[in-house]
Order: structure tokens, then C-alpha cells, then sequence
């Protein structure tokens, strides 16, 4: 059959509330143990999985993180990176707070909270945390925006669309259920998994991955079967091949099953 590729989003799909179910894990493990490399896809940056990952004894092969923008391996090397221009994440980041969403700037291994302060219990758990009122505080790159508010989805896709109309030709923006990623243009979870596939010359129909948000569409997009969870909204379930309760059940009951 060749070399597989198992790919999972992280909040929503394989963690819950910061925790790993055990039965997810295992048959990880499970896969992993048959010579499937593993990779996860995520929003968030590398100091906002490191700590969760440890905790759990999940290992991955490669990590695709910040909706692609980063993708390093399983030593935390890079293999791959863009970044926004700091020009236009300050533009993009003072549009955002005039409507009254919250602004955060990843850069992979430090996260920079834009005019507000650092959420409570983040500081406790995540590493490299910092409160800035200007962006020439940042000791780093741009990688990725993000934005959040407690406003309903009509909202949120109204700023996301606002975002890509006034700025398409630099950046990517993806509404990741209640938040809006913006990363570089080009990039995706859909062109991390690529970039996997290359390094470890796998094909399409060996390349499976599951994920819960629109952020996960272009990963569906490469892999030969695609799976999404069952309290995913009702749109996003027509881009996926399979609805599931959960990764052990992608898992066991779907990729094994197969051979």
C-alpha cells in the first residue's frame, strides 16, 4: 500500500478542554506503531503545543502549525516558514480593534497579546506569553493573527471577508470556529501536508486527516479520505469524505479497517 499519512487538527478534534482522550491517543499510538508517519495541524504556534503534547506523551513526526505559516519536525526544526509583513499586521490588527476584536500576534515560539492584556491562566501554561502596546516591543517575526471576540459567526465572517477583500494579495484569513486565523498568502494546512507528503514521498490516497473547523478545508482538500467530528457545523461536514465521534473511531473504524 505505501507509506501513510495520518494528520490531526488539535482543539476540537483530538483535544478537548486542553486533555487527550485516551482512546484517541492510543490509536495514534496504534497507527504510529504499523509506520504511518503522524503529523498534527493546528492554529496554534509551537509554545501553545509543546507543554500539551508533553503532557500527553504525543509525539508526532511533524507538526504543521499556525494553519501552516510554520511546519517543523518532530525535533521542533523548521522545515518550512512565511511570515506577514509587520506593515500590514499592524494595519490589519488596528482594523480589528476599532471593531472591537481582540488581537494576538504568533511568532511561533512567543505569543505578543496587541493592546490587552495576557487572558487569564495563558501565562501559567504557555511559555513565552507578553502584553505589548506597540509593535516595535516584538522581538520576532509574524507569522500569524489572531483574532477573537464573543460575537456570533455573521459577525466574525463579516470581518474575515473584510479582511481578505482589503488585503488578498498578502495574506490568507480562516475562520476557526469562533476565531479568525490570518496567515501569509499561499499558505494553509492544506500546504503543510504537501510539504509532508514531498519530504516523505507519500501519495494522495495514502494521506488521511480529520479535522473540525473551516481552517482544516484545504487539508481536506490533499488527503485521499477526509473526516470531520460529529458536532462540527453542518456546512463544513459536506467537505469531508466521513463524520465521526471521534479520532479513535477515524481510527479504528475507517483507516485500519482499510488496511
Amino acid at each position: 500500500m505505501g507509506k501513510m499519512l495520518f494528520a490531526t487538527d488539535l482543539d476540537g478534534t483530538i483535544l478537548h478542554h486542553n486533555k487527550i482522550e485516551e482512546a484517541d491517543l492510543a490509536a495514534v499510538h496504534k497507527l504510529k506503531s504499523q509506520g504511518a508517519t503522524i503529523a498534527i495541524a493546528t492554529g496554534r504556534p509551537l509554545n501553545g503545543v509543546e507543554t500539551v503534547l508533553r503532557n500527553h506523551g504525543f509525539e508526532p513526526d511533524y507538526m504543521v502549525l499556525m494553519n501552516g505559516a510554520l511546519v517543523v519536525d518532530s525535533r521542533g526544526m523548521t522545515v518550512t516558514g512565511k511570515t506577514i509583513g509587520k506593515d500590514t499586521a499592524c494595519i490589519i490588527a488596528d482594523l480589528c480593534l476599532e471593531r472591537g476584536f481582540d488581537i494576538a500576534f504568533e511568532g511561533g515560539s512567543n505569543t505578543w497579546f496587541y493592546r490587552s492584556g495576557i487572558p487569564d491562566g495563558i501565562s501559567d501554561s504557555v511559555a513565552g506569553v507578553y502584553a505589548i502596546d506597540d509593535m516595535a516591543e516584538m522581538k520576532g517575526e509574524v507569522y500569524l493573527i489572531s483574532i477573537t471576540a464573543n460575537r456570533g459567526i455573521d459577525e466574525i465572517e463579516e470581518l474575515r471577508n473584510e479582511i481578505e477583500s482589503g488585503f488578498g494579495k498578502e495574506i490568507e484569513a480562516y475562520r476557526n470556529v469562533k476565531y479568525i486565523d490570518v496567515v501569509p498568502k499561499g499558505i494553509s494546512k492544506g500546504e503543510g501536508i504537501r510539504t509532508i507528503m514531498e519530504i516523505e514521498d507519500i501519495i494522495r490516497q495514502n494521506v488521511h486527516v480529520i479535522g473540525d473547523s473551516f481552517n482544516d478545508i484545504p487539508m481536506f482538500r490533499e488527503a485521499g479520505s477526509s473526516y470531520t467530528l460529529s458536532h462540527a457545523e453542518d456546512e463544513l461536514k459536506g467537505h469531508a469524505d466521513f463524520v465521526v465521534d471521534s479520532v479513535a473511531e477515524c481510527i479504528e473504524g475507517h483507516i485500519l479497517t482499510k488496511g
